[in-house]
C-alpha cells in the first residue's frame, strides 16, 4: 500500500487473521556526514519480520531513541563501527545518533534507517508513506488481499497492490525513460548505418583502382562483395563494442551514484547486449550492400587506368 496514512491503518491490518505481520514505513530526509540522505523510519517489532536486511553487527532491538542504523557500505566509507556517534542534521536540529546496526542489504532501508522511536523524536511529518503485509500461512493471496481492502476503505487515496503490481508500478517510470532511451538509440543506430554506407562508398571511390587490380588477378565479383560486407560489419562492431563498453562504465557509474533512492545494485543486461552486438552485425551487412554492388559492377579496364 502506498501513499500517506495515519500509523492506525498498519496497527489495524496487523489485527486481520488473514495476516501475518504488517508493518509502516515512513520516509524523510536529513543531512548525515555531509549529504543529503533518504532516511526510512521502521518499527522494529514488526519490520524484521517482513524486510530482510541482513544484519551484519549490532542488534535491532537496540534502535531506540537516540541510534541509528547503517548500511555497511557508508559505514565502510566513513569509519563507523557499532557505537560510533554520528551527527544528523533534521529540519528541526542535529542529533548525535549511536550506531546501533550494520546491515548488509540496502533495499528498501536505503542507507540509513531510523527505529520508530527516533525517527517520532526528529521528524514533524509522523505519516506511514507505505504499509507492507505478510500475508498468514496457509492464506491465499486473493483472500488476503480482500481483507486488506475491507480496512484500506476507510482510508481515502490507499492503493492495494500484491506483489507483482507492486514491481509493475515501481518499475513503471524506468521502464518509461528506457522507452524513450531505446527510441533515442533506434534513431542514432540509423544514423550510424547510413554514416557507415556513405563511408563504404567514399571509400570505394578512393580505391577504384585497387578494386580493379584485385579483380584482375581473379577475385570474383561474389569475393568483392564479401569483403566489403566483411569490412562494414567490422566497423559496426567496433562502434557496438566501445559503446557498450561506455555504457555500462557509466550505467555503473550513475547507479552507483544513486545511493541515495537506494538503487545501488548491478544488473547487466547480457542477452540483450549479445543481441545488439548480432543486430550491430546485421546492420553492417544492410549498410555495405549499395556500395558493394556498386564496387562488384566496376569495369575492371577503366577501374586500372583510373586515378
Amino acid at each position: 500500500m502506498g501513499g500517506g496514512f495515519d500509523p492506525s491503518l498498519a496497527r489495524r491490518v496487523n489485527q486481520l487473521p488473514q495476516v501475518a505481520l504488517a508493518t509502516g514505513v515512513r520516509v524523510g530526509m536529513a543531512k548525515i556526514e555531509g549529504s543529503v540522505q533518504q532516511v526510512v523510519g521502521v518499527d522494529p517489532k514488526t519490520a524484521f519480520g517482513i524486510f530482510d536486511v541482513q544484519p551484519l553487527q549490532g542488534n535491532q532491538d537496540n534502535l531506540g531513541r537516540d541510534a541509528i542504523a547503517v548500511y555497511k557500505t557508508q559505514a565502510t566509507d566513513h569509519h563507523l563501527k557499532i557505537g560510533s556517534y554520528i551527527p544528523v542534521q533534521f529540519a528541526t536540529g542535529t542529533r548525535l545518533l549511536r550506531v546501533a546496526l550494520i546491515y548488509g542489504s540496502n533495499e528498501p532501508a536505503g542507507n540509513y534507517f531510523l527505529g520508530i522511536s527516533a525517527y517520532q523524536a526528529n521528524f514533524t511529518n509522523q505519516y506511514d508513506y507505505q504499509v507492507f503485509v505478510k500475508k498468514a500461512p496457509g492464506v491465499s493471496s486473493a483472500a488476503a488481499l480482500a481483507a486488506v481492502k475491507t480496512v484500506t476503505s476507510h482510508y481515502p487515496g490507499a492503493t492495494v497492490l500484491n506483489e507483482a503490481q507492486y514491481k509493475a508500478q515501481t518499475a513503471q517510470p524506468i521502464n518509461q525513460i528506457l522507452g524513450l532511451i531505446y527510441v533515442l538509440l533506434a534513431l542514432a543506430v540509423v544514423i550510424a548505418l547510413l554514416g557507415i554506407g556513405n563511408t563504404l562508398a567514399l571509400s570505394i571511390f578512393e580505391r577504384i583502382q585497387e578494386i580493379g587490380l584485385l579483380r584482375a588477378v581473379g577475385m570474383t565479383r561474389r569475393q568483392l562483395r564479401s569483403t566489403i560486407h566483411l569490412e562494414s560489419v567490422v566497423i559496426a562492431l567496433q562502434g557496438t563494442v566501445l559503446g557498450l563498453l561506455i555504457g555500462v562504465s557509466f550505467g555503473w557509474a550513475i547507479t552507483h551514484a544513486l545511493n541515495l533512492l537506494s538503487t545501488s545494485a548491478v544488473s547487466i543486461p547480457y542477452r540483450t547486449m549479445v543481441a545488439i552486438v548480432i543486430l550491430a552485425a546485421l546492420g553492417g551487412i544492410l549498410a555495405a550492400v549499395r556500395p558493394a554492388r556498386r564496387a562488384a559492377k566496376l569495369n575492371i579496364l577503366r577501374a586500372i587506368v583510373s586515378e
